[in-house]
């Protein structure tokens, strides 16, 4: 029997981004499940990485993965990380965590 791998959804496919969903996918203990990004031209990244690009958190199951990156814009990492939290998904946050400090406190 194969060990589970952890799968993972990288939100946004910036520059750092998309080294994340390149690192995901090339580790054999992970499973780049999804790239969230509303940009059409992700589309060359996700055939790459031989995952799907979704434009929206929304359009993935509950349980479709067992944790998420965000790579989004410093302004959407607050916004970000509460969707995935609310779904139970740990979250690795780019730094810094949010734009402010009110929004850091509340995500903490």
């Amino acid at each position: 029997m194969s060990p589970h791998k952890c799968r993972i959804v990288v939100v946004g496919a910036g520059l750092v981004g998309e080294r994340h969903a390149r690192l995901v996918a090339e580790d054999p203990s992970s499973e780049l499940v999804a790239i969230i990004d509303p940009r059409q031209q992700i589309d060359e990244l996700a055939r790459a990485t031989n995952t799907v690009r979704f434009e929206t958190l929304q359009e993935l199951a509950d349980d479709a993965c067992d944790g998420a990156i965000i790579a989004t814009p410093n302004h959407n990492h607050f916004a970000s990380a509460m969707q995935c939290l609310d779904r139970r998904w740990p979250c690795l946050i780019e730094k810094p965590i949010t734009d402010d400090l009110e929004s850091g406190e509340r995500l903490v």
